[in-house]
């Protein structure tokens, strides 16, 4: 399990945050624009790190944008 980086906890606040907020997760655009990280390839290695260790998950082989969500999190949508 790889320790998680000052960036990748940020990355990891914005997601749970966001998801509490819309009932979905973030595009990594999304998260660009709302955290200090400035690229689409840093955002990916920190979602990468957070599905290793745990904190998200997908039924999507494929891990596609918001196709994960924040493990042991429940949220409803509100309509």
């Amino acid at each position: 399990m790889a320790k998680l980086n000052s960036t990748d906890k940020q990355i990891y606040d914005f997601i749970v945050g966001y998801v509490l907020l819309h009932g979905y997760a973030p595009s990594y655009q999304e998260i660009i624009d709302n955290t200090q990280v400035s690229s689409k390839c840093t955002v990916k290695y920190s979602v990468d790190k957070l599905f290793e260790n745990g904190l998200l998950e997908t039924d999507d082989e494929l891990k596609t944008h918001r196709a994960y969500r924040v493990k042991e999190l429940i949220v409803r949508r509100r309509d």
